[in-house]
């Protein structure tokens, strides 16, 4: 295999392209019947190379365990039968021996791993044959290899235990041809089904589906009702598919489901999902109760990356987690959701409002606010503009009494003056009642004109002020961590810029000490009836401990207390 095509596959398997996640299934990881299983490796330090063959075998038979995984820090995990669950283990660096017809220019991780796990034996005289296509029994033993299935009994064909494995278990229908090709479609609806088994996996909800299948494929109508399940599952965990590898097709992206598969591609496909799928707990998670139980989060818009952080902390591959969200349900909806006993904690950046605070009341529920770090209210406008302070009382007036219409009022150039306002149930316009309006209202030209609901849409609106109003600049709110992390991303690095405010500026520093005017803390939330021992506590717990804090900052927010350095 070419260089760049390895180092690009490395990139996409280490998560490095992965997108925003996926919202919890009601599925368990691991899947019934299997149970975790780890030990600590202490030999020698480890190359790039070698910590990909890494494995755990049973140390009473020597036997290697194919699911091994191996993150770094020393912890070898591998999922496990659960009747094996107790057999001791023992971490394993096989010798790797290059099959003789890989050459340098061809040489891939894909099969030093893959062969180190049992998963790829090479044909007669240790031939990896990369261009040959692969054979559908030769396919379907790949997959199945994931399982530790049995070797044939004398007699038997040498595939034939994984086609009697694999049709016990509904992987495989219909007639399985060894001899011939495997196409694309085959190879995706028997890997998928694996992981499915083991947990590692859950199918895309069945309403998302077909959308998924039309959104991304322009010959989507030639993808069977069984493969197009398959597929969907990849896209919706946001993994790759075997026509990504392949190489893209421009704007039309083609599937060819019907096209074969060379045993290079059918390698490094397999390669990528087995280490990029496996959300193992670690050390952390076990230190918390979080390998058997995650609680429920839910949170602010702007908080998620919090979320994220603890999913990435907890677990190896956190992304691929069943319990994953792919987003937090927004600051009065998540609140409602903690009320309802839909959620065992917020992560929000804002206390409860009046009105949640009432709704917890009639509910018979008390809420439980802790802070487990620092952020803020920011204001920004287009970077061309002079101003570059506002007083809270001038934000008051622009707001309340929408007392200013040009920026020259302000200390500026002319310039009219262009205020965007959030939707009630935002955290920002919590944010705007808790420090400058207090129970008043918004004025109602400005709710009526310049309202934006998602906290994107307040960074994108502002921005397109000048190109939309000639000699006009835009005036907006937010929190200031979600600032940092998005403007960049949605509106490029010099379109919008924060003001100070009472003549400081907001920075870490400034929230600190107090002396930044809009400065609040982001906060976890529990109902005051939780158990005392349930995930949501524990979860609170490990949010203020030295890990919790390096979670936050990691998060790109100020932690309540600097994490020591090591």
């Amino acid at each position: 295999m070419k260089r760049r095509k390895q180092c690009l596959a490395w990139a996409l398997c280490a998560g490095l392209l992965a997108g925003q996640g996926v919202p919890a299934l009601a599925a368990s990881y691991p899947a019934e019947g299997y149970a975790v299983v780890q030990a600590e490796y202490k030999g020698k330090e480890l190359d790039f190379y070698e910590e990909d063959r890494l494995v755990l075998r049973f140390a009473d038979t020597k036997e290697v365990i194919p699911t091994s995984y191996y993150e770094g820090g020393g912890r070898v995990y591998a999922l496990v039968p659960e009747e094996d669950k107790d057999r001791p283990v023992e971490p394993y660096l096989p010798e790797w021996e290059r099959f003789a017809d890989e050459t340098d220019a061809q040489y891939s991780m894909a099969s030093p791993y893959l062969a180190s796990r049992g998963i790829v034996q090479g044909s007669t005289g240790r031939q990896v044959e990369y261009s040959r296509p692969v054979t559908q029994a030769e396919a379907l033993a790949m997959v199945m290899r994931l399982l530790d299935t049995p070797a044939a009994q004398p007699g038997q064909d040498w595939y034939a235990p994984y086609v009697e494995q694999a049709r016990e278990m509904g992987i495989l229908s219909g007639v399985l041809e060894p001899n011939e090709p495997a196409t694309k479609e085959q190879y995706t609806v028997w890997s998928v089904a694996v992981m499915e088994h083991l947990g590692w996996l859950t199918p895309a909800p069945a309403d998302q589906v077909d959308t998924l299948i039309e959104e991304t494929y322009s010959d989507a109508s030639a993808i069977s009702a069984q493969g197009r399940q398959a597929y969907a599952a990849l896209l919706y965990h946001n993994l790759l598919t075997i026509d990504s590898i392949e190489g893209g097709d421009g704007d039309a992206r083609l599937s060819k489901p019907q096209d074969t598969v060379t045993r290079e591609i059918a390698m490094e496909y397999l390669w990528i999902l087995a280490r990029r799928v496996p959300a193992y707990p670690t050390e952390l998670a076990e230190q918390y109760g979080f390998a058997e139980q995650m609680p429920v989060i839910d949170g602010s818009t702007s908080t998620l990356p919090i979320t994220e952080s603890i999913y990435s902390a907890l677990f190896t591959n956190g992304t691929q987690h069943p319990q994953y969200p792919n987003g937090h349900s927004k600051t009065q909806a998540s609140y409602e959701r903690l009320i309802r006993g839909e959620a065992d904690c917020l992560v929000v950046s804002v206390p409860p409002s009046q009105i949640v605070l009432e709704m917890a009341e009639q509910a018979g529920v008390e809420l439980e606010v802790t802070p487990i770090g620092y952020d803020a209210m920011v204001f920004f406008t287009n970077s061309e503009n002079p101003v570059s302070n506002l007083t809270t009382e001038q934000i008051r007036q622009i707001y309340e009494e929408n007392a200013y219409q040009d920026w020259s009022q302000l200390g500026g150039g002319q310039a009219a003056l262009v205020p965007f306002c959030r939707n009630e149930s935002s955290g920002s316009q919590a944010l705007m009642r808790q420090f400058i309006l207090g129970d008043a209202p918004v004025d109602p030209a400005i709710r009526q004109e310049t309202i934006a609901v998602a906290m994107a849409d307040i960074l994108t609106d502002v921005a397109a002020v000048p190109q939309e109003q000639a000699g006009a600049y835009g005036l907006g709110y937010s929190v200031y961590y979600y600032f940092l992390g998005s403007s960049q991303i949605l509106v490029g690095e010099d379109a919008l810029k924060l003001l100070s405010i009472n003549g400081v500026a907001p920075s870490a520093e400034s929230f600190r000490d107090g002396s930044y005017p809009l400065a609040g803390n982001v906060y976890v939330v529990l109902r005051a009836d939780a158990a005392q021992d349930g995930p949501g506590r524990r979860m609170r717990e490990l949010l203020l401990s030295p890990a919790g804090q390096q979670i936050v900052q990691n998060s790109g927010y100020e932690p309540l207390e600097q994490p020591k350095q090591n």
